[in-house]
């Protein structure tokens, strides 16, 4: 498929920067920087987001992997967490396609805002009870504000698979 739709020089640049990524090991949801899959609208704008954590909040444990989850709350029973909301801009269809996932969008982020989780313990009857309301929600971006709806064809299919996983949970 990659070669057919790219040919063989772009196809293989896009081969091996999946090898790159696929085979790159993640570390904690408190110190990588996670991106939206797709783009969603800002009012009037289309944009990409990143959370890009702070470099205060430390480096992955070794035993991360085993249970992130734990991993995190282990993080954040001892310090408050830190990531800067940042928004990459839509310029034009031929350099950021809306409905092209798969083309690393050239615009630069900008950081918007600045999001902190105080320290807390997860562990506690209270988070505890918090992760259960967390495990009952619904969460996906088709929940939001109509100015901030999920744009193009990856944030469509999304939509269908976030409602059958729901529906799965009991959430709906």
């Amino acid at each position: 498929y990659l070669f057919k739709r790219y040919g063989i020089l772009a196809g293989s640049t896009r081969l091996a920067r999946m090898f790159k990524t696929v085979g790159r090991r993640f570390g904690c949801f408190a110190t990588e920087p996670l991106y939206s899959a797709a783009p969603m609208a800002c009012g009037p704008y289309a944009v990409r987001v990143r959370l890009a954590p702070s470099a205060s909040n430390g480096t992955a444990s070794p035993n991360a992997k085993a249970d992130w989850g734990a991993d995190f709350r282990a993080k954040l029973s001892g310090q408050a967490l830190h990531w800067d909301l940042q928004l990459q801009p839509y310029v034009s269809e031929a350099l950021t396609p809306i409905e092209d996932a798969s083309v690393n969008w050239p615009t630069p982020y900008t950081t918007v805002a600045r999001l902190m989780l105080p320290a807390q313990d997860g562990n506690s009857a209270q988070g505890k009870a918090f992760a259960d309301r967390a495990e009952a929600g619904v969460f996906d971006p088709w929940q939001a504000l109509a100015e901030h709806r999920p744009l193009g064809d990856v944030q469509r299919a999304r939509k269908v698979v976030y409602f059958e996983s729901q529906k799965g949970r009991g959430a709906v």
